[in-house]
């Protein structure tokens, strides 16, 4: 988890833990999710 954490924040993606449940829903949920999320944008 620090070697996945460390190479988010390297790449200057927000590495803050999320509940694993949570976050698949907002995947498949909200259209653009992903993009949204790299570019740095909050999802919550």
């Amino acid at each position: 988890m620090l070697g996945t954490a460390e190479a988010y924040r390297e790449l200057n993606l927000p590495a803050s833990p999320h509940e694993l449940v949570a976050a698949v829903l907002t995947a498949l949920a909200e259209p653009g999710a992903e993009e949204r999320w790299y570019n740095g944008q909050s999802l919550l």
